[in-house]
């Protein structure tokens, strides 16, 4: 893939997020993928810096990659990109056949979370699941050529040419790998939205 073709999946990762904030009603959206014992963003829209890293989060990511939960959290501690403050988070696991793979994380200024929000982003997760297939699958098929892309979030500007901010797609990662993040192969199509996984 060349600098085009990244260019354009990163353009259409952006776009994914900021209309899946919209749909959500959240001030600020990320797509978390687990990375070395932690989490990074993969996609995100209108927030001044990662939310992977924050501790406000620690116990809600831990809960939706080991369990599947769903968890609304106070206390955040995250920054929208105009400034204000997004202290309540709502922490949805992106589940790909019956295993968590990552989260996404919608924030709030101040208004707070409720039932409704929580069953429109689990829909969303479950097409971040299928859009991660799909972008899992062009890796497979594409190569893994590195190109060079500016680095918002303080990951290393080497990096595959399908990812957005360092995080690889391929079902297998070697050790010596500077950044990514191992997915669980990805084999069979995904679960039709609507239906159970």
């Amino acid at each position: 893939m060349g600098r085009q073709s990244a260019a354009t999946e990163a353009d259409l990762w952006a776009s994914r997020t900021a209309a899946y904030a919209e749909l959500s009603a959240a001030d600020g959206l990320a797509v978390l993928l687990p990375f070395r014992g932690g989490f990074v963003d993969f996609a995100a829209h209108d927030l001044a810096g990662p939310l992977g890293a924050l501790p406000g989060l620690g116990e809600a990511l831990g809960s939706a990659m080991d369990g599947g939960a769903t968890s609304v959290v106070g206390g955040v501690g995250a920054a929208l990109a105009d400034g204000r403050p997004a202290n309540l988070g709502l922490v949805v696991p992106i589940r790909w056949e019956g295993r968590s793979i990552g989260a996404l994380v919608a924030v709030r200024h101040l208004r707070p979370f409720l039932s409704a929000d929580e069953t429109r982003l689990a829909v969303i997760a479950r097409l971040v699941a299928v859009e991660l297939f799909a972008a899992h699958a062009r890796f497979r098929t594409s190569g893994s050529a590195a190109v060079r892309q500016p680095s918002p979030s303080g990951i290393p500007s080497e990096i595959p040419a399908t990812t957005l901010t360092g995080v690889t797609l391929p079902s297998e990662i070697p050790a010596t790998t500077p950044t990514g993040v191992a997915l669980p192969p990805m084999e069979t199509a995904p679960p039709a939205v609507g239906t159970t996984p």
